[in-house]
């Protein structure tokens, strides 16, 4: 796979999440990361972070929308797992 690919499935290093989320500080990163439970989990890979892009426009359509469909789809998925 290719960082340059424009699918969901592309790896995104630390810098690049930074830059795309307004040229942020690496603090920013780490306060989301402990701060707020629906900002995704990085992939580690040598030490380094990677985070899915399209786990990341999921992200900003929640916050743009105001979270709640994030929590639907935490109670839909819970069930689904549940009933199997």
């Amino acid at each position: 796979m290719s960082l340059l690919q424009d699918d969901d499935d592309t790896l995104m290093p630390t810098a690049a999440v930074r830059k795309d989320f307004g040229d942020v500080s690496p603090m920013w990163i780490v306060r989301r990361l402990k701060d707020d439970s629906d900002f995704p989990a990085p992939l580690y890979i040598r030490g380094r972070r990677y985070w899915k892009r399209g786990e990341l426009a999921e992200y900003k359509r929640l916050k743009a929308a105001g979270g709640a469909a994030r929590s639907v789809a935490r109670g839909v998925a819970a069930k689904a797992a549940a009933a199997l």
